[in-house]
Order: structure tokens, then sequence, then C-alpha cells
């Protein structure tokens, strides 16, 4: 929103009435509306962004989550106004959604309501089209950028985040950097590290992130309780270093069953750290 403003745009921003990001684009100054969104296809909030979308003469209307999409995808069609565009991931997995009254009507919301779609890799691009979602001149790929001032090997010092942990110099570290749920795959590591750890018992594994699935946390958690490794292999919750973590990793693993274009994977190849990953999405 910032850099369309600063390349000269008008912008507002729409958001859930009682969200935390109202409250913060209100202290920021920023053009906001808020709408009670209850549920996809709330009356209250359709009706409402037909009148700003006539009445501000929106041109473009941005959806990044599938909810918003089939709020602002029917204001818009019905607003007779205002191209929508959409951010959506690689569809893997969903292929069977093809004989499916779901998919049946998901595929017709983006043919009726989306200008264009943006996803943010080839293969995304590839599940797009050949699964049925849209058509070839609809989907757009953009890249997840990377800030190369931030991730650069040559800035980021190196030692600070071993040494939190005590783990030495000379020490083998792996990390997996992501939201703690089953698709994101920690266990497929814990169990790998189990493995490497009976044979190089001087490394560390460590499990960057808060959890998504709670439950899945905590079977992990009583697993590692009883793991004769669990001093090796760490959860170290939310980090806002991701740099100095990434500076102190030997390998960085990504063991998901689903991804669009991991940001993680990029950022340690930014970092110069290898990595080992499953072909998930556009990761390969």
């Amino acid at each position: 929103g910032r850099a369309l403003m600063e390349a000269g745009h008008q912008v507002a921003f729409c958001v859930r009435r009682d969200s935390k990001l109202h409250g913060e684009l209100q202290r920021e100054g920023l053009r906001v509306h808020a709408f009670p969104m209850r549920g996809d296809f709330d009356p209250r909030t359709v009706l409402a962004m037909i009148r700003l979308i006539r009445k501000d003469g929106i041109d473009v209307v941005l959806s990044m989550r599938e909810g918003d999409f089939r709020l602002a995808g029917l204001a818009a069609k019905l607003a007779r106004r205002g191209r929508v565009v959409v951010r959506l991931r690689a569809v893997s997995g969903h292929a069977e959604w093809r004989y499916d009254s779901r998919f049946a009507r998901k595929r017709r919301r983006y043919h009726y309501f989306a200008s264009r779609v943006v996803t943010n890799s080839e293969m995304g691009k590839h599940d797009l089209v050949e699964g049925g979602w849209l058509p070839d001149e609809k989907v757009e790929v953009i890249h997840n950028g990377v800030d190369l001032r931030a991730f650069d090997p040559e800035r980021v010092a190196r030692g600070i985040f071993r040494q939190e942990y005590g783990i030495p110099a000379d020490a083998l570290v792996a990390v997996l950097i992501g939201r703690i749920g089953k698709t994101k795959g920690q266990m497929i590591l814990v169990k790998a590290a189990e493995e490497i750890l009976r044979r190089q018992p001087g490394a560390f594994f460590l499990l960057v992130g808060t959890p998504s699935d709670q439950a899945y946390y905590t079977e992990m958690a009583k697993y590692l309780e009883q793991s004769p490794f669990r001093e090796r292999i760490l959860f170290t919750g939310l980090r806002h270093d991701i740099p100095q973590v990434l500076a102190d990793a030997d390998v960085v693993a990504n063991p998901s069953g689903w991804e669009g274009l991991p940001n993680v994977v990029l950022e340690a190849m930014a970092m110069g750290r290898p990595v080992i990953a499953t072909d998930a999405g556009g990761t390969a």
C-alpha cells in the first residue's frame, strides 16, 4: 500500500472492524474502512463495499485471502466497476476437487470475479492453469522478494544466536524456520535428527516458530520430553532476528508437505546457506 501511494496512486484499506490491523492502520493515519465481515457473503459488508467502490470510483480491488475474495469479488461485480486482483498460492493436492461441487463453485467464482490472479511461483501457475481454475492469460507470477540488505552474510554478525543457546562454534547446527503445524513437517525433522544424533551426537537441531496447530505442537513436545536427545532438539519460539539465526546455521531444513514459494528457502539462499527441502510447490 505504501509503495502504491509513493507511486502516486490513491489507496484505501478495507479491514474487519474488530481486527488488530484496523487499529494499526488508524494509528498510522492511513485511509481505512472497517466492515463487519461476518462470513463469506455477509450482506452488510457486501452492500457497504458496493457503496464504497462506486462513491470513491475504485479501479482495482486487491484481495489477499480466499474469504476476502468472496466478499470483494461479489461487491465489485455488483458495483459494475473495479477490476479484482487476487493473491493465490499453489493449489497442489487438490486435484480431486475437479470432480467436487466445492471445486466447481470455486472455479466459477475465480472465472467470474477475478480479472487477474497473482501467484508466487511457476508451479503455482501450473497448478491453477492445469487444474482448471483459470486460463493461462489470467495468471501472473510475481515471486516473493528478499531484502538483500538484511539477508547479507557479509553484514550479519555470527555467533550471537549460538551463544544464546550455549552451542559451540564448531557444532553442526540445523534449523527449521516456520509456523509449527503438520504441513510444515517439524516431526519429520525431529525423527531425522534422532537418527543423525546417534552418529553425530554433537549436532543441534533448532525449531524456530510458534504453533499454528496446538495439538501437533503438544504431541511433538511430549515426544521430545521422552527423547534421549531432548537437549539437542530445541524449540526457540518466535524470533525476529532471522538473518542472525541463518548466519549461525550450517544447514536449513524445510520438510513441508505443501508450499507456495517459501520465503525461508529464499532467505537461506541469500545468506549462502544450503537447504534440504521436500519438493513441494515452488520450492524446487
